[in-house]
């Protein structure tokens, strides 16, 4: 079903990874999606993208990809997987989110920033928490 061209999520439900509950949804295309804010806090940010910018507009990645010091670990496939989801949630808001595979690829990808030592000081904190992550998922 979809409301407005959106897809409406069919199932909802709490991903629970560590100490985090992150809201996911299943779409009727079968995709599987977590919430904006959960993905974000998961990986050590906050709910909201810094000074409201959601996306690079150069490479089209969300702005959490966007540093430099990442570009070089970016995959196509990530690239492609990186792209927002919109839809409508169970209570009939619209909804922002990001495809589940998402979530253990961005970690790798600054765990990996991490232990290469790449990665900058206002980043690290969440090169640490996605290194918790990356445990989690094996």
């Amino acid at each position: 079903m979809t409301i407005n061209n959106l897809p409406q999520a069919t199932h909802e439900g709490n991903l629970k990874l560590n100490d985090f509950n992150i809201t996911a949804y299943n779409l009727p295309n079968g995709d599987r999606v977590l919430s904006r804010i959960g993905f974000l806090k998961a990986i050590g940010r906050t709910g909201k993208a810094k000074g409201g910018r959601q996306y690079d507009d150069e490479f089209k990645t969300p702005i959490f990809l966007s540093a430099n010091n990442l570009k070089p670990l970016l995959t196509e496939e990530i690239i492609e997987n990186s792209k927002h989801v919109l839809f409508i949630d169970l209570n009939g808001n619209e909804s922002i989110g990001y495809k589940a595979e998402l979530l253990p690829q961005v970690a790798h990808i600054f765990s990996t920033a991490y232990h290469k030592g790449i990665l900058k000081s206002n980043q690290k904190h969440i090169g640490v928490q996605s290194d918790i992550l990356v445990r989690a998922f094996v």
